[in-house]
């Protein structure tokens, strides 16, 4: 029973925000807030809901403070910006800026299966198909930043959110959050380099445990030739040595089938062996696609990043079988078979009439 109560009093403390004027529901006339979620030094992450449409989404509610530059944010987050308008299979979809008298708020899309921050502290290194198939996707959703003339800057694992399916997903499965927005007091401005370096650092981390250290070139790991010189060119110390984004994920998704049936690497020296925490995903990663409508799971601790909801998911196309067309009756071949043969018998006929003597 005492368990029941503290289960109970917890949940309740987890939807009660830190701020009394959050208190009122209602965000902006479109939005409606139902739940915190997650906090971080960027703001407070709330389940909400679209009340023109019903579809879920997120809210990383900002208090007064953390805005240093309200005019640099709203240009960066107008209707019709280059970031507003992006839409990527590969990356989190930024809905709107909300704005009242206590609090502004970046609306997003809504997701209830973690970041890959949490698969590696509940599963340690991943697979290097896994990992290059994941990271395949970061940078094909940099690609698509690039392209419009935008730079995330801040790659990391806490910024890689999954769909709760992603194990039977190709490199599409992994989708990027929360770029670094001007006027929230983030780090210096990066470079589309820096995005690349960045990915690179995450590919790293994904295959060994840990984030590549200092800013030089990291010790070989044993992984195929192919692997490492994609990766070691991705975390070339000299930005102008490093591949774009585009030409960076061509690469690695090329590399995907090739790695099937490789095991994790093992320790890397100097890191410390240990058994994986136990897993802050829970279910989540392995809901059936009927569930994905439900209310988000608990992820325990806080951690920054914007929880996006996943596409529906894929529904297998059957393969198209090509329709059966009907030959023409004038290109059978019993049919010419029958014309020849009348042929030669009307030819053998004619011959035996015109060859018989006195005629």
């Amino acid at each position: 029973m005492d368990r029941l109560a503290t289960s109970r009093e917890e949940d309740a403390v987890a939807a009660t925000p830190d701020d009394a004027r959050l208190s009122d529901p209602r965000l902006g006339k479109a939005f409606r807030l139902e739940g915190r979620m997650l906090g971080g030094t960027l703001g407070t992450v709330w389940r909400g809901v679209d009340t023109r449409s019903g579809e879920p989404v997120a809210a990383r509610v900002l208090a007064p403070a953390e805005v240093t530059d309200r005019s640099a944010l709203r240009r960066t987050l107008r209707a019709g910006s280059p970031l507003r308008e992006l839409r990527d299979p590969h990356l989190v979809a930024i809905r709107d800026l909300v704005e009242e008298r206590h609090r502004t708020a970046v609306v997003t899309d809504f997701m209830d299966a973690g970041s890959l921050a949490e698969v590696l502290r509940s599963e340690g290194p991943l697979p290097p198909k896994t990992a290059v198939a994941l990271v395949a996707g970061v940078l094909s959703g940099l690609a698509a930043l690039h392209g419009a003339g935008l730079v995330h800057g801040a790659v990391r694992v806490q910024n890689v959110l999954l769909p709760s399916y992603w194990r039977r997903l190709t490199p599409g499965s992994a989708r990027l959050a929360d770029p670094v927005l001007p006027g929230l007091g983030g780090p210096a401005a990066a470079t589309p380099a820096d995005d690349v370096r960045a990915a690179g650092a995450l590919l790293y981390e994904l295959l060994t445990g840990r984030a590549p250290a200092g800013e030089g070139r990291p010790a070989t790991l044993d992984v195929p030739p192919r692997l490492w010189n994609a990766l070691a060119g991705m975390l070339a110390p000299e930005p102008a040595l490093r591949p774009g984004a585009a030409a960076a994920a061509e690469a690695l998704a090329g590399l995907v089938d090739s790695l099937a049936g490789l095991r994790p690497l093992g320790p890397v020296p100097g890191s410390r062996p240990g058994r994986p925490a136990a897993s802050r995903v829970g279910a989540a990663r392995y809901l059936p696609a009927a569930d994905l409508t439900g209310p988000a799971p608990r992820l325990g601790d806080p951690v920054e990043h914007t929880m996006v909801r996943p596409d529906a998911v894929p529904v297998p196309v059957a393969e198209e079988v090509p329709a059966v067309v009907a030959t023409p009756w004038y290109r059978r071949a019993w049919v010419w078979a029958a014309v020849v043969g009348t042929l030669l018998v009307v030819a053998a006929v004619v011959w035996v009439i015109l060859g018989r003597p006195g005629l």
